[in-house]
């Protein structure tokens, strides 16, 4: 609950060079166990004028921090200022309220340490939020995904099948056919890229016909028995 106290006072008239009708407010708002205390004061007061004290008073009140932060993390991350929206997220989730304790919050850190390089910790915010729940394939998928740039295969590959396991989306059999490729299964590559490409064929998104274009590629040259991933393909893909 919130309390607010308020009162109007008159400037002393007699103050040295004073030439004005004054009225100073106090105002005390409380909740639980933070106070603040608020001064306002109007110079040339006139009857009535106590309606814009009442009003600005009535317009102030206590806001959940967490949501805040939680929004100001996700637009330095939309501009690319990476450091400061680690610090935000840091900050929610050491708070330990509701945002603490929710997938969302540790998949969005992890977006932001997978952009600074960190995909070591990247993972272990995916997997933090895996505990909170096991049914988003999309955490399965970007751990899968994660451990491929970074050249670790077969800890990427039980992710990428859970995740396909749940969904059978091409993303996910995107992410397992390049898994496939690091551990130089191209036969299972062949199959999820093709999958991929049936899917995505015809696609008007502009991202996904690019996509589209890029697995094409890649399936010509496992088919040829090539390995179209080298480690300057790996290094492009991580700044895609």
């Amino acid at each position: 609950d919130v309390y607010k106290r308020q009162t109007v006072a008159r400037t002393n008239p007699n103050i040295p060079d004073f030439d004005g009708n004054q009225r100073h407010f106090n105002a005390e708002i409380v909740r639980d166990d933070h106070w603040i205390d608020i001064h306002l004061s109007k110079v040339d007061f006139e009857s009535g004028d106590e309606i814009i004290f009442t009003n600005f008073i009535d317009s102030v009140e206590f806001v959940d921090r967490e949501p805040l932060l939680m929004g100001m993390a996700e637009g330095l991350y939309k501009e690319g200022a990476f450091d400061l929206s680690l610090k935000a997220y840091n900050e929610v989730i050491a708070l330990g309220g509701i945002f603490s304790e929710i997938p969302i919050t540790y998949a969005l850190r992890a977006q932001v340490l997978a952009e600074i390089g960190d995909y070591e910790s990247a993972n272990k915010d995916l997997k933090r939020g895996i505990e909170l729940d096991d049914s988003d394939a999309t955490l399965y998928n970007q751990v899968c995904w994660n451990y491929a740039l970074i050249n670790e295969p077969e800890l990427a590959l039980p992710y990428c099948e859970q995740a396909v396991e749940i969904d059978h989306n091409p993303r996910y059999l995107d992410s397992r056919g390049l898994v496939y490729i690091l551990l130089d299964d191209f036969e299972s590559a062949v199959e999820d890229f093709q999958y991929v490409l049936a899917e995505l064929e015809g696609s008007t998104d502009t991202h996904l016909q690019e996509l589209y274009e890029s697995r094409k590629i890649w399936l010509e040259a496992l088919e040829s028995g090539e390995n179209p991933i080298t480690p300057k393909v790996l290094e492009e893909i991580k700044s895609d």
